[in-house]
């Protein structure tokens, strides 16, 4: 994620002693330099950034949305995280966010679902609801990233092998609205991790 002349990145570090959230001074971008780094907790997987605040996704065996205020990107600081109301479950796997408006957005790749928290006060997330599709296990069967455009959430299934739209125009009760398998379902979307969405297209990794 990049704000202004700073990248933040996080990293699943091999030891757990080891940072795993930088910010990067890219300025120049032939010699970036460090500015910072913390370390919060092995399994980071991604990170949104909104206004002053970094939203870090911790998909290790801690299941969690981590908040790390960026004000001052010389010294990021963590200031909470929440794992839901039934922790290890409520964002089992959290492999990708994306913060649109006062909410994040979470895919949860072990509980093949998308969560939604409110974050409207960032000292004080609030997880207000989650949706699992139409089959719970198989419509979103695991959850891979999600991109957040207007009133829609569109998610990767990496074992589904498809791509998921949701309605978040109401974010208390998300509703799952279509799918798209491709033209031959299990090998057009085979193993789909990424999507990004631009205009009136989804782009996706597979």
């Amino acid at each position: 994620a990049v704000v202004e002349n700073t990248v933040f990145i996080v990293a699943d570090a091999s030891d757990p002693k080891k940072p795993d959230f930088y910010s990067i001074n890219v300025t120049n971008i032939d010699a970036p330099v460090e500015r910072a780094n913390v370390d919060i907790g092995k399994g980071l997987n991604s990170i949104s950034i909104m206004g002053n605040y970094a939203y870090v996704a911790h998909v290790s065996s801690t299941n969690q949305l981590q908040i790390i205020d960026i004000s001052n990107p010389d010294s990021p600081v963590y200031i909470t995280e929440t794992r839901g109301p039934v922790p290890g479950t409520s964002l089992n796997g959290a492999a990708s966010v994306f913060v649109s408006g006062n909410y994040a957005y979470v895919a949860n790749v072990d509980g093949d679902s998308l969560a939604v928290i409110d974050i409207s006060n960032p000292a004080n997330p609030v997880f207000v609801s989650i949706e699992y599709g139409p089959t719970p296990g198989t419509s979103l069967d695991a959850a891979s990233s999600v991109f957040v455009s207007g009133k829609y959430a569109y998610i990767t299934n990496l074992f589904r092998d498809s791509l998921a739209v949701i309605d978040i125009s109401n974010p208390l009760d998300p509703i799952f609205v279509s799918e798209e398998r491709g033209s031959t379902p299990g090998t057009s979307l085979d193993g789909a991790i990424g999507v990004f969405v631009s205009g009136n297209y989804a782009y996706t990794a597979n």
